[in-house]
């Protein structure tokens, strides 16, 4: 339940600048990509070793 009424409106008021983009890259992004890296790495791998494969056997 909601306390009072909620405002549409943006009531931020901090500014973004490319520091903070590239800091939440690195700490945030960064870990991410290695986290799906280790979980779609191997498929990744396993589907270019069988073009290699079937390249290979096509000559």
């Amino acid at each position: 339940m909601v306390p009072g009424r909620v405002s549409l409106q943006c009531g931020g008021g901090r500014e973004v600048t490319a520091l903070h983009r590239v800091a939440w890259l690195v700490f945030k992004g960064v870990p991410w990509l290695v986290r799906r890296g280790r979980d779609l790495g191997p498929v990744i791998v396993q589907a270019l070793v069988g073009e290699v494969r079937a390249g290979w056997a096509g000559r």
